[in-house]
C-alpha cells in the first residue's frame, strides 16, 4: 500500500472553523461521490489538527492533514490524472486550501508495533 500524506492549510481570509465545515461538509462527500477517482483509492482519512490548541505543543501552521491510500504508485497516478478529479475535485479544493502552502509526502508504511 501507498499513502499520499498532505498537509492543509486554509486559504487566506477564511477561518479554521469555516476551513473544516467545508472539507468535511462538503468536500468529503464531493470526493467520495466521484466514483472514477475513488476507484484507485483504498482508503480516505480526514484529520483536523489539535496541537495547535494543546498548550504544551507547538502551533503547526496547518489545519489539517488529508491521507489517501492506495494499492501502488500507478493507481495514485492513475487517481489524480482523472478527468474528474480536475473537473471536480480540484475546483473545490482551490476554495478553501491554500496550494502554495500545503505539504505532501508519499510514503510507505513499515509496522514497527500493531
Amino acid at each position: 500500500m501507498v499513502k499520499l500524506t498532505i498537509c492543509l492549510k486554509r486559504k487566506q481570509g477564511m477561518s479554521h472553523e469555516d476551513f473544516a465545515r467545508h472539507w468535511r461538509n462538503v468536500h468529503g462527500p464531493l470526493v467520495l461521490g466521484v466514483a472514477d477517482f475513488m476507484r484507485h483509492v483504498r482508503k480516505y482519512v480526514q484529520s483536523d489538527i489539535l496541537n495547535d490548541s494543546i498548550p504544551q505543543m507547538p502551533a503547526s501552521g496547518f489545519d489539517g492533514v488529508v491521507e489517501l491510500w492506495f494499492d501502488t504508485p500507478e493507481a495514485m497516478g492513475a487517481a489524480l490524472q482523472e478527468p474528474s478529479y480536475h473537473q471536480l475535485i480540484r475546483p473545490d479544493e482551490e476554495k478553501f486550501i491554500d496550494h502554495s502552502g500545503v505539504v505532501l509526502f508519499v510514503l510507505r508504511e513499515v509496522a514497527i508495533h500493531g
